[in-house]
């Protein structure tokens, strides 16, 4: 049973996504999700897009994702399968860099020992030994220190992430399976949890970080583009973690695009004699997009980088406003996305995003985005937009659960399954016990399903 993912709105990234999910045996939406957190992390400084509200203002092409999966979900090896392009290119870089840096070092100490011998000749009265230090200086400051080429970040935690963008790189990409240790790490305990929210809220949201730090000396740094692909399990997201108030209201959460899809355990059948997969072209084109980028991007250091700008056409800019004002026509007191009112807000910022990825990714040579690419950045974020209602919005109702419990009942062996495997292997709606039972027992009322036994419930035959 595979989700609902609009896997043909992904353009060009379609063959990859699909080929990729069948190979691993995981949802689509998981695979799109890392593929789109990848392609963000390697353009997200490159380029910026024209907003599409207003003409003078451009936006980053970072994006932030949690994928929901539990353990045997397989979702480290989508993370890295997916990553791989950039792991390469950074081993390939480490080499050459190691290598720059002993250079750097040796000027470095050679100037230093000049200097010094210098300023002992202009103690001694050397007049002209003055002229000739405030030369060396300028000279040795002119030399510039190779900047190391680590553009993903693999379990880590926000603190140490932050000090990171802070003294290494003004860019990065997180990536890990381990999104509790991210969530409740050491920065993330009570009495720093708020803080350490409202610093990645910020630099996600515009770029800029002001800490004021006992000891360890003042953060501070300004246009940083931060991409996530963060992984959690179920029970993480079940906790405080995500229906804590003061977490949704920082901001963060409503910035990230959630994800929680069907499970696959279970139904994940080999064939006997199976043959080895091998690389696919889309894989080849995907690599080979990705070092471009983080070629043209090599130079990245802790200035500012002078990005190329995108621009929408007439017609994509004005189905960018159509996507707008549809959600906010939904939004607000007592609408249907009131709940989630904060998320929706945020999804047509989402949307020119993907938008400008999926055009980037066909064509890095142009710089007018049609609406072709908008129209189908939309549908993505309509998925993502049922998933951040389904996590945060209010409980369905019992007929809406019922409904999906006879669909997942549709697909089961027999048209059967055991009562607790829903918690298990169900919709997500129904991987608690309260809508589980919620579910079943409208269903039963119904005459929808019936129960053979203690342990089973079973789809009724139709005539």
């Amino acid at each position: 049973m595979t989700d609902n993912f609009p896997t043909h709105s992904l353009m060009g990234l379609e063959p990859l996504v699909t080929e990729h999910a069948e190979n691993i045996r995981v949802q689509p939406s998981i695979v799109a999700q890392n593929v789109l957190a990848v392609l963000s992390g390697a353009f997200q400084r490159n380029f910026r897009v024209i907003n599409f509200y207003s003409s003078d203002s451009t936006s980053d092409l970072n994006l932030a994702f949690v994928a929901i999966a539990k353990s045997g979900d397989r979702k480290s090896e989508v993370y890295k399968d997916i990553c791989k392009p950039i792991k390469e290119w950074q081993g390939d870089r480490e080499r050459s860099y190691r290598d720059e840096l002993k250079i750097y070092e040796t000027l470095q100490t050679a100037d230093q020992n000049a200097q010094k011998a210098d300023m002992r000749k202009y103690a001694n009265g050397n007049i002209e030994s003055k002229a000739k230090i405030e030369a060396d200086i300028r000279a040795s400051s002119q030399i510039e220190k190779p900047v190391s080429p680590i553009v993903m970040i693999e379990d880590t935690t926000a603190e140490a992430l932050v000090s990171f963008l802070a003294n290494y790189r003004r860019s990065a990409l997180l990536v890990t399976d381990e999104g509790g240790k991210f969530f409740e790490g050491h920065s993330m305990k009570r009495e720093n949890k708020t803080n350490s929210f409202a610093t990645l809220n910020n630099i996600i949201s515009n770029g800029s970080c002001s800490q004021l730090r006992k000891g360890s000396g003042n953060i501070f740094f300004e246009n940083a583009s931060l991409s996530l692909m963060i992984y959690m399990q179920p029970d993480i997201m079940e906790g405080n973690l995500l229906r804590s108030g003061a977490n949704l209201g920082q901001g963060l959460y409503q910035r990230i695009l959630w994800n929680k899809p069907l499970s696959m355990i279970g139904g994940r059948f080999m064939e006997h004699d199976q043959e080895e997969i091998a690389e696919i072209a889309a894989e080849t084109h995907f690599k080979q997009v990705v070092h471009d980028a983080l070629n043209q991007g090599c130079k990245w250091d802790l200035k500012p980088l002078d990005a190329t700008t995108l621009e929408f056409s007439k017609d994509g800019r004005n189905k960018l406003i159509d996507f707008h004002n549809e959600l906010e026509l939904h939004n607000g007191d007592g609408k249907k996305y009131d709940v989630i009112s904060g998320f929706i807000s945020k999804f047509p910022n989402h949307t020119q995003r993907i938008a400008a990825l999926l055009f980037l990714y066909e064509n890095q040579n142009e710089r007018v985005i049609g609406p072709e690419y908008v129209e189908n950045a939309i549908e993505i974020s309509r998925y993502f937009i049922d998933q951040a209602f389904e996590l945060f919005g209010p409980e369905a109702s019992d007929e809406v659960l019922a409904h999906k419990l006879c669909e997942y009942l549709e697909y089961c062996p027999d048209q059967s399954t055991e009562r607790t495997k829903i918690l298990q292997f169900g919709p997500p709606e129904l991987r608690n016990k309260k809508n589980r039972d919620r579910a079943t027992n409208y269903a039963m009322d119904k005459g929808y399903i019936y129960s053979p036994d203690d342990k089973h419930i079973c789809l009724t035959k139709r005539d």
